[in-house]
C-alpha cells in the first residue's frame, strides 16, 4: 500500500471515531467504556482533536517527504502510543471495558505499524 493510500485510510478512520464521538457520545461510551454525562462531554470535545487530525492525514497525502510530513506521521505515533497507553490504564481503573480495549489494541497497534513503516521509509529515502 501506499503512503498516500495510507493517509487517506488513518485520516478517513479518524474522522469516522471523531464524527461518531461528536454526534453519538452515547453510543461510542456504551461500546467502550462507562458511560456518564461527564464522560460525554469529554468524548465530545476530544472528536475535535481527531477531526482535526483526519483532515492533516488527508491533506499530508501529497507531500513527497517533507519535515511536516515527519511531523506528522511522529504526530500520528505519539497519539496512538499515548492512546493505546490510556485505554490500558483506564482499564485498570475500570472506565474502559475489555471490549474497549481490544479494539483500541486493534486499532492503535495497526495504525502505530503503519506509521512506522512509512516514518522508517522517509528516514531510509533521505
Amino acid at each position: 500500500m501506499s503512503r498516500s493510500v495510507f493517509l487517506v485510510i488513518a485520516g478517513v478512520m479518524a474522522l469516522l471515531f471523531g464524527v461518531s464521538m461528536l454526534a453519538a457520545p452515547d453510543q461510542m461510551l456504551s461500546n467502550m467504556a462507562r458511560d456518564s454525562p461527564d464522560a460525554r462531554f469529554v468524548l465530545q470535545w476530544m472528536s475535535c482533536v481527531l477531526i482535526a487530525v483526519g483532515v492533516i492525514n488527508i491533506l499530508s497525502r501529497t507531500d513527497a517527504g517533507s519535515p511536516a510530513l515527519r511531523a506528522v506521521i511522529l504526530g500520528n505515533i505519539v497519539l496512538h502510543v499515548l492512546g493505546l497507553g490510556i485505554d490500558f490504564w483506564h482499564h485498570t481503573k475500570g472506565f474502559v471495558q475489555t471490549s474497549g480495549v481490544m479494539m483500541g489494541a486493534a486499532v492503535h497497534g495497526v495504525l502505530i505499524a503503519g506509521f512506522a513503516y512509512y516514518l522508517s521509509k522517509l528516514r531510509s529515502a533521505r
